[in-house]
Parts: structure tokens; C-alpha cells; sequence
């Protein structure tokens, strides 16, 4: 298939709308505003959608008319920063002091280091929504959750607001960009990480067996040990030999891998001790005795190289597996759920089924699943007969 339209990509192809031009090639095409400033020189504008480029013909046509044109001004994006940063002016115009200042000094020097190019020249008014959802999916992937990646945009937008006031870019790129990965890895990623507050969707019993059925034989006890013990996915992970009591029958929970790096755990609470069955610990004795990595600080599930997996390579087998028992909208996170609802089910307490899932306390747990014990209300005589009327 041709990348380009028929003719010279580089040629102003006309529009509907006088003063609008497409430039590019197909897979990357874009607009070009023409129009002439208040001493009839022509002036031309790159805008990435018709509407934008609409938008910026009227204003510019009405900013020559009012007398307020001026040219923009080319300038790298590295130049600009390091003029925004000397300036520390907020997007309101509040002078940024202290802290505040420091804090987004270091911040936007992440975003200079992915947008300003290898050399350093890339012309700031090149930067594209594109550019910054790749830059949201870039520090998505360092890894940050989804506030950090919001406080590391503050300056970046509030530096872009400021070009557009001083004239070296048309429009704010950043303005409009979701705060949301566009990689699918990374969003599933982001939803298995902030799933615990969001809705809880389980397993049935006779689904979760399906299910387990459907994973490919190598992969199942990593499916079947979150089933059971409620770990995240990068919990599980992060389990090394030495985590594994097989006398106890317990598995330590101290650390946590997140794209292949391995971390602490999400919180305090999360470093904890969680019991197992003796067929999970059968089968988690026949995995070592299989595993060429037995070391104590060796991991349980581990890459084939023996380091830290990352969770996206786990994810697609387990679509596949989703999807042929039925269950497409589950993840890892249901089995954490499935789990701690069967636990809530058959009468445990809520502070204990906290403690198992890490929580912070037993108030968080309570909100979460809410929707499951309000599903077991007793009669109401029974509740009259507990108070003695």
C-alpha cells in the first residue's frame, strides 16, 4: 500500500476551506494555514486537524484585523525550556519559588530529555498531541502511577501554555491529551495496579475452573497460586524461594516486581504472611525441583533467563485463556477478587481478609467489597433476637 497520495507529498493539496492546505504523507498527514499579516506578507501555520486548522485561521485573521498578529517566533524545545525554567512561571503567570520551582525544574527535564530530539534542535512548535501521549505512555512506563504522571505533565503544560503566550507555538499540544497510556500493555498494566478501588467483578466458581482449565500448562500455578492466596500478579511475581515455607505452609510476601524491576510492595501493609494448602505447596515443591534456578534469592515464576517477568508477557496468554472460557473481561486482579469474595462468602472476617489482601485496613476492604456483604443480610428476626427484644 502507497504511503503517500498521488503527486508530491510535499505539495499544498486545497480543502473545502480557502486558506487550508493538507501536507504529509498519508499516514501522517497534516494542515497548513495560510493567511497575511497586517503588511501583507504571507504567514503559514501547521495545525494537526481540520478543526484545529479552522480554529487558528479565524484567530489569526482576526488577531491581523484587531492588530495583535505577531509572528511566531521559532525556537527549540530545549531552548524554550531552559527559557521557561530560568522564567519558573506558572501557566496562571504565579512566579514559581522554593520548592515548587525545584520540583519543576527536574520534572520538566524528563520531558525535554524524551521531546527536545538526540540533538537537542527539535523545533518546538514540531511537538504534537502524538508526541505527548508517547511522552504520558514514556513515563507510564518508567514506572509511575497515574498521579505521578499527572504532577510530571503540570510543568510541561504550564511550559506550553507559556510558548503559546510568547508566540512560538499556535496552540497547547498537551490540551486535550488524556492522562491515560495508549499502549494496551500499559493500560492493562495501570488498571491491575488501581483495581483494588475500582469495581470488583469475580469469578463464579464453576469460571474460575474454566478458567484455570484454559491456561497453558506452564503458566497454570502462577494462576492457580493468585487464585488462592489473593497476591497481585507482581506479588506473585516477586516471590523468591526463600518466601516459600513448606513446613509452615506459608508464603512471605516482601517485595514486588512492576515491568520487570523489582520493587517494594505497594505498601506497608502489603509485606505479609499468607497461608496455603497442602496441594499448593505440593505443587510449589514439584516447581522447584523442575526450576534450573533454585538459589534462595532465586524467583518462583521467573523469566526464562531466570530475571524479574515482566507482567505484559503474562498478559497476553491470559487474554487467550479469558476469552476461551468465557470470561473475557477478566485479569490477574479478578483472581485476587474471586478470591477474597469466596473468603468473604464463607464467613471469614473482613480484618482478616484485609490482612490476607494487603490492605490498608479493614475500612478500605469494607468499601471495596461492600456490595458482596450486603448481598448476605440475615433475617430480620435474627437480628432482633441478637438484641434480646
Amino acid at each position: 500500500m502507497r504511503d503517500k497520495p498521488n503527486g508530491d507529498h510535499r505539495a499544498y493539496r486545497k480543502t473545502r476551506t480557502p486558506g487550508i492546505y493538507k501536507r504529509g504523507m498519508v499516514s501522517a498527514e497534516y494542515y497548513v494555514v495560510r493567511f497575511k499579516d497586517a503588511g501583507g506578507n504571507r504567514r503559514e501555520e501547521r495545525a494537526e486537524t481540520m478543526a484545529e486548522a479552522r480554529d487558528l485561521l479565524a484567530s489569526r485573521r482576526a488577531e491581523v484585523k484587531a492588530g495583535r498578529y505577531r509572528k511566531i517566533q521559532p525556537v527549540t524545545f530545549n531552548e524554550y525550556a531552559d527559557k521557561w525554567s530560568a522564567r519558573s512561571v506558572g501557566a496562571s503567570g504565579r512566579v514559581l519559588r522554593g520548592p515548587t520551582r525545584e520540583e519543576y525544574t527536574r520534572q520538566l527535564a524528563r520531558a525535554v530529555a524524551f521531546l527536545g530530539g538526540s540533538t537537542g534542535r527539535r523545533p518546538l512548535a514540531s511537538t504534537t498531541a502524538d508526541d505527548v501521549a508517547a511522552y504520558i505512555d514514556h513515563l507510564y512506563a518508567t514506572p509511575f502511577k497515574r498521579a505521578t504522571v499527572q504532577r510530571y505533565m503540570v510543568p510541561l503544560k504550564s511550559m506550553l501554555t507559556g510558548a503559546v503566550r510568547d508566540h512560538h507555538i499556535a496552540g497547547n499540544p498537551a490540551l486535550g491529551v488524556p492522562m491515560l497510556p495508549t499502549d494496551p500493555v500499559l493500560l492493562a498494566a495501570l488498571e491491575e495496579d488501581e483495581s483494588d478501588e475500582g469495581e470488583v467483578m469475580a469469578l463464579t466458581v464453576d469460571e474460575l475452573r474454566a478458567l484455570v482449565a484454559a491456561v497453558p500448562d506452564d503458566q497454570r500455578l502462577l494462576v492457580t497460586t493468585i487464585a488462592q492466596t489473593g497476591l497481585r500478579i507482581g506479588e506473585t511475581l516477586g516471590l523468591r524461594w526463600q518466601d516459600f515455607d513448606a513446613e509452615e505452609r506459608r508464603l512471605h510476601v516482601h517485595q514486588s516486581v512492576r515491568n520487570g524491576v523489582i520493587g517494594k510492595p505497594k505498601s506497608k501493609r502489603s509485606r505479609r504472611v499468607i497461608p496455603i494448602g497442602r496441594d499448593l505447596v505440593q505443587s510449589l515443591r514439584e516447581h522447584y525441583m523442575a526450576s534450573p534456578f533454585k538459589g534462595d534469592a532465586d524467583l518462583v515464576f521467573p523469566a526464562e533467563t531466570g530475571k524479574p517477568a515482566h507482567a505484559s508477557n503474562h498478559y497476553r496468554w491470559f487474554k487467550a485463556a479469558a476469552k476461551e472460557a468465557g470470561v473475557e473481561w477478566a485479569a490477574f486482579h479478578t483472581l485476587r477478587h474471586t478470591a477474597a469474595s469466596r473468603w468473604i462468602h464463607t464467613g471469614m472476617h473482613i480484618a482478616v481478609v484485609s490482612r490476607l489482601l494487603g490492605h490498608a485496613n479493614p475500612g478500605f476492604t469494607m468499601k471495596v467489597y461492600v456490595h458482596i456483604l450486603t448481598d448476605d443480610l440475615p433475617e430480620g428476626d435474627d437480628l432482633a433476637s441478637a438484641v434480646g427484644l
